[in-house]
């Protein structure tokens, strides 16, 4: 039940401001598994590595890696906890040294 997913994001804006890019271009590469396995399926390790180009024609790409946990709380809904860390920057951005990411979702 280990899982590996790759994402391509690709964000077009019709009217970026000045100094703003039209196309900005981001990638994730994550994992998963099971917590509780064979016996429960309702909790969810998640590692990912992610590279995100900048909004800022001025700045570069930021890369970043966390971690989280997935608990299934309904039949539709999700609650996430993670941590996040930046750990590379390229020209004029400047890392941000920890994020801490709350999220509940419902499906419908």
């Amino acid at each position: 039940y280990d899982r590996i997913h790759a994402n391509l994001d690709v964000s077009t804006r019709t009217a970026p401001s000045d100094g703003e890019r039209r196309t900005t271009f981001g990638a994730i590469l994550g994992y998963s598994t099971p917590i509780g396995y064979p016996t429960r399926f309702d909790r969810t390790f998640v590692a990912q590595a992610a590279f995100e180009q900048s909004r800022q024609r001025s700045r570069g790409w930021t890369g970043s890696v966390g971690v989280g946990l997935r608990q299934q709380v309904g039949v539709r809904s999700v609650a996430d906890i993670g941590i996040e860390t930046d750990v590379l920057e390229t020209k004029g951005k400047n890392r941000s040294s920890l994020r801490l990411t709350l999220g509940y979702s419902i499906g419908f």
